[in-house]
């Protein structure tokens, strides 16, 4: 992800992000001409067939630009998931439908309670005699789903095995919630009454959906640290910015060398979350268990840094900072969420330690 590793390629796809986010107010629309929704999609189904270093270099400019859109969600955890599921032809309409911007999909997995776990689901699906499946329960903090269209909806089925489902956000029985959260991100909360699905909704049940839904949210956070690491870029750049050309008794801030050290410190921080986002890229193709340390291992890094990066960033502005006005400030929350989207620091280093013997190995 440093600049010096980006192909030319991956060079142009930054420059053309960074462009978009400078001289407008991006639409989703925009994402699909730009081909950005489909950077994760097989080109037999639609998509560019890039890879996740590519949208790792896109979620960057996302959190440089401070951009307040999905795309982590819809492109790079529920477009992938969705093409790794055997296909069918419900399915392949809504990998079209994401790569051509007209729906949102989101996945709906936690659950009130679950701490960010991904098994142990309460939310019930029933098979009907006829064919078919019943679904009763209820999901929490669905990330990007205050705006989507259709969800992935994680359930035991039987008391017995996961199940993926597709389901539309209109569909009777289901009622939202629905709530904006601090970095301008929405989120939802869903409630499903005797919501009935045909049978071809099951996207992939058992040991496979287990492994697909693990693996797509592994994917996600690591995107997610990417953007994280675009949004402490420029936090430290308006901080450098900010004690160059502020003046007190006199002379610039930045004269002062305890203020500087501050810069230094912060930028190896930086620095060393950009290695261990380089890291969690590398594993995601490993074993489960080593893939899983490892990005919990990126994430912990990344959410500590982020604090402390945009902390000291605040802290250098002053009180100007602190004002609800100060683009400083919304980095800070956008980490902030970021650190709490699919597991928190805590979460994540648990479960590091939980798999570390094989990432070790």
């Amino acid at each position: 992800m440093h600049h010096f590793a980006l192909t030319e390629e991956q060079r142009m796809l930054r420059e053309s992000a960074v462009r978009l986010f400078e001289k407008t107010t991006p639409k989703w629309s925009d994402f699909a001409e730009m081909g950005w929704l489909g950077l994760l999609i097989d080109i037999k189904r639609g998509g560019i067939g890039g890879t996740v270093a590519d949208a790792a270099v896109l979620a960057q400019a996302f959190g440089h630009g401070l951009v307040a859109a999905p795309y982590v969600t819809v492109a790079g955890l529920c477009a992938p998931l969705l093409c790794a599921a055997p296909a069918t032809e419900t399915l392949d309409g809504v990998i079209a439908a994401i790569a051509e911007g007209t729906q949102v999909v989101a996945l709906a997995a936690g659950e009130a309670g679950s701490h960010y776990g991904l098994s142990g689901h309460a939310t019930q699906a029933k098979s009907l005699p006829g064919g078919g499946w019943h679904i009763n329960g209820a999901k929490a903090i669905v990330v990007d789903g205050g705006q989507a269209d259709v969800f992935i909806l994680a359930a035991s089925i039987e008391n017995e095995r996961l199940g993926l489902f597709l389901i539309d956000a209109d569909m009777p029985g289901i009622s939202r919630r629905t709530y904006r959260t601090i970095d301008r991100h929405d989120a939802c909360d869903l409630k499903l009454e005797n919501v009935s699905l045909p049978q071809e909704r099951l996207i992939v049940e058992g040991d496979l959906a287990s492994e697909l839904l693990h693996a797509s949210v592994d994917r996600a956070n690591v995107l997610l640290a990417a953007e994280a690491i675009g949004a402490m870029e420029a936090a430290m750049a308006l901080a450098a910015e900010h004690i160059g050309t502020r003046e007190q008794f006199g002379r610039t801030l930045s004269s002062y060398q305890v203020l500087t050290h501050r810069l230094a410190d912060m930028h190896v921080r930086l620095e060393h979350a950009r290695s261990m986002l380089m890291r969690g890229l590398a594993m995601l193709e490993a074993q489960p268990d080593v893939r899983a340390a490892a990005v919990s291992a990126t994430m912990v890094h990344v959410i500590e840094a982020g604090e402390f990066v945009c902390g000291q960033a605040i802290q250098l502005h002053g009180g100007l900072g602190m004002s609800e006005e100060s683009q400083v400030g919304q980095y800070y929350k956008r980490l902030r969420a970021i650190g709490r989207t699919y597991g928190d620091a805590r979460f994540h280093l648990n479960r590091y330690i939980a798999h570390a013997s094989a990432d070790a190995a």
